[in-house]
């Protein structure tokens, strides 16, 4: 049987931003962010980090991310361009109006990072525009495949979605699952909130601890609420970033455009067990 350190090397220089694996590589390590505090003094290694470093204007790094479903998508239409660096550490998405159209985006880590549980976070000052939102999800490439089974078929994980043309939910930090698909005749969905008013004034860490008990969501370290009672995902799921637009979340037509969703980095870390039940996955 081969060793737990020989499983978990070849995930490590295929991850971004693992000091450890750069030592191994022979490269000069940077030093690694310290653990959050809800896995702090854990043996959990990080797996993924991306601080959107490069030139203003530029795409984010293709080896990591791609653009999100670009074309028409609720009320907008998601263009590739939406998605840019600002040249100081951030990526910027956009939301504007253009020839007569509400464009927005995201970008995606499917075909470039998925993981099976562990603890995902981002840094990111929110969208504030009614009629559009922002989010930091983890998606299932087969969800609802099958249906009835989504343990194996994958649970969408919004770790934070910000409504704020919303009426009812305008103040709230939501945390959402769905399981089963989309159609009317199959979807289910759970979520939690916490009714956070001035929440896209400034930077947050928004994040997510997902194990075999459960979801546990977070901002800026503490506790915002968990899911327990619903499907656990039992598969590698990927990241997305995303500006969406759509009548229920407001009137667009009041907002200022451009809005933007500004993010400073996204980070995972799993524990060992979790590192190596993945590589035992491929």
């Amino acid at each position: 049987m081969r060793s737990l350190a020989s499983l978990i090397f070849p995930l490590a220089l295929a991850s971004f931003g693992w000091a450890d694996a750069q030592n191994a590589a022979g490269g000069k390590p940077d030093a690694a962010p310290p653990l959050p505090p809800p896995i702090a003094g854990k043996d959990y290694r990080l797996v993924f980090e991306e601080t959107f470093d490069g030139p203003a204007g530029s795409r984010p790094s293709d080896e990591r991310w791609a653009d999100w479903r670009p074309g028409p998508r609720k009320d907008g239409f998601n263009v590739p361009g939406a998605c840019r660096l600002d040249g100081k550490g951030k990526l910027i998405i956009t939301v504007t109006r253009k020839d007569g159209r509400i464009e927005a985006g995201g970008i995606h880590t499917l075909g470039k990072f998925q993981a099976t549980h562990g603890y995902f976070e981002c840094r990111a000052k929110l969208l504030n525009a009614p009629g559009a939102w922002s989010a930091f999800w983890l998606q299932s490439p087969t969800i609802g495949k099958p249906v009835g089974d989504p343990v194996k078929a994958g649970v969408e994980l919004d770790v934070i979605e910000f409504f704020p043309g919303h009426k009812r939910i305008g103040k709230q930090a939501r945390h959402t699952a769905h399981w089963d698909g989309y159609d009317k005749a199959h979807h289910k969905t759970a979520h939690v909130h916490k009714e956070m008013p001035g929440l896209a004034a400034e930077f947050r860490t928004f994040a997510m601890k997902w194990d075999e008990e459960g979801y546990v969501f977070y901002i800026d370290g503490k506790e915002t609420g968990r899911l327990t009672e619903v499907p656990i995902s039992n598969r590698p799921q990927y990241m997305i970033l995303s500006c969406e637009t759509a009548k229920w979340s407001g009137d667009i037509g009041t907002a200022k455009l451009p809005a933007a969703f500004a993010v400073d980095h996204v980070r995972a870390w799993q524990t060992p067990a979790q590192i190596e039940a993945d590589v035992r996955r491929k």
